[in-house]
């Protein structure tokens, strides 16, 4: 590779990638994600240069004193004594890791964006995806998911722009047709890459034959997470007394002093099969319905424990 490619293993990760991208053996979006802070190949320059000294150790037939003393304590390969140290980055939250997956992959893998919406959807939405058209010509459908494909067209009369996007949700896509007017009013949300409530009447099916295509008019659209924060009042947090560790309390309660809000917070103590002790917290642990709470709650404690309602 490297004679071929002039990306040989002695260079940086990111001018090898470089080099193979000037090549077109690799593509650059894929290279830059791999780069990423927090992903496994940005740590790939350090990983490389320990493979690199063990190969010239071999070759050579010299022993690295000190690695042997690293391999009698249980670390692996050439250098110091002690761990390996890699580039420090944070933990990326759930909504960065779906974004990541879908950009380097084309679909997700450890959830769907959908997933921490599931109460707001159950509660607002009147259809799916699968089952709008269902509903009838005409019939107004609310949906939840995210947009995809967002497209727009001139006019033939060249007096503004339509639109076409497809919604997606755990069941499946539907194309929707957005209005000259519609378009105006709701351009800068509908290409937002975020959750929403998608308001639209069913059309009868566009174009006939083996063309003809399902779709619904866009009547409306809303942030799901807006609608979570305008519709909460309590933030329900929920802790096994087992499993709870004594350091995440201060953790918790430094996260709930900096996302002060409106919305009560009851602290839910539980001994499973045993009891459970209620605590409201008071006006001075109040906070706001954010997404990035539920995820940092979620982050402490290393599972869904809050709930919104």
């Amino acid at each position: 590779m490297g004679a071929l490619f002039g990306a040989g293993p002695e260079l940086p990760y990111a001018e090898r990638a470089r080099h193979l991208v000037a090549s077109r053996v690799a593509l650059w979006d894929v290279c830059q994600a791999a780069l990423r802070p927090g992903s496994l190949d940005a740590a790939i320059d350090v990983a490389s240069e320990r493979a690199l000294q063990a190969q010239r150790e071999r070759e050579s037939g010299q022993t690295n004193l000190l690695a042997l003393f690293a391999n009698a304590g249980g670390n692996n390969g050439p250098g110091v004594v002690g761990e390996d140290r890699y580039p420090e980055a944070p933990e990326w939250m759930p909504k960065e890791l779906l974004a990541y997956e879908k950009e380097a992959l084309g679909f997700y893998i450890s959830g769907h964006p959908l997933d921490r919406y599931a109460g707001e959807i159950r509660r607002f939405t009147t259809a799916t995806c699968a089952n709008c058209m269902e509903k009838g010509e005409r019939a107004e459908v609310i949906l939840g998911g995210v947009i995809n494909g967002f497209s727009e067209r001139p006019l033939k009369s060249g007096m503004g722009k339509i639109a076409f996007f497809s919604l997606e949700d755990q069941t499946g896509t539907i194309e929707f047709f957005v209005k000259s007017r519609k378009l105006e009013e709701f351009r800068d949300l509908l290409v937002r890459d975020e959750p929403m409530l998608v308001t639209g009447t069913v059309e009868a099916p566009w174009n006939e034959g083996e063309t003809a295509r399902e779709r619904l008019v866009f009547v409306d659209a809303k942030l799901l997470s807006k609608v979570r924060s305008d519709k909460s009042s309590l933030l329900d947090i929920r802790l096994n007394a087992d499993v709870v560790r004594e350091e995440q309390f201060p953790a918790l309660e430094k996260l709930l002093r900096s996302h002060q809000g409106p919305c009560r917070v009851l602290l839910r103590m539980e001994i499973p099969k045993r009891s459970e002790t209620v605590l409201d917290l008071g006006d001075d642990y109040k906070v706001a319905a954010t997404d990035e709470l539920l995820a940092r709650i979620e982050q402490i404690f290393g599972a869904r424990v809050a709930v919104l309602r």
